[in-house]
């Protein structure tokens, strides 16, 4: 996800947990952008419904009309849009913890435990 890292709450060697915030991308653009589309629709409706009268009454062509319906129906898509990015941050954090389960996971696979109480027979391993 494209944006400014605001935080990054680990540190190398650090050991983490499944679920653990790593890290904080910035996503107060993207509810700007939300609520600049959605003041947007608001007005292309309003200004969609002030034409709509007008035209009713015979003072305001039909292509008028026409013209700021198509406004809101662009203003819904860019509020489609603005949405879908921030469902899209939403979902990066997401992958952002499924990589932290992940990395979590891979170290705990570097420690290799006894499945049971028993006596060590044989060492066929050394260090190194």
């Amino acid at each position: 996800m494209p944006g400014r890292v605001s935080e990054v709450s680990v540190k190398e060697g650090d050991l983490i947990h499944p679920e653990q915030i790593v890290a904080r991308v910035e996503a107060d653009t993207i509810r700007a952008q939300l609520a600049q589309a959605e003041a947007m629709l608001n007005l292309d409706r309003d200004e969609a419904e002030r034409t709509r009268e007008l035209v009713a009454r015979g003072t305001s062509p039909q292509a008028q009309l026409d013209a700021r319906l198509t406004d809101v129906s662009v203003a819904e898509a860019n509020l489609d849009a603005a949405r879908a990015a921030l469902v899209a941050h939403e979902r990066s954090v997401d992958a952002a913890r499924a990589a932290a389960a992940q990395i979590a996971a891979n170290f705990e696979d570097t420690e290799l435990t006894a499945p049971a109480m028993g006596r060590v027979l044989y060492r066929l391993v050394e260090p190194g």
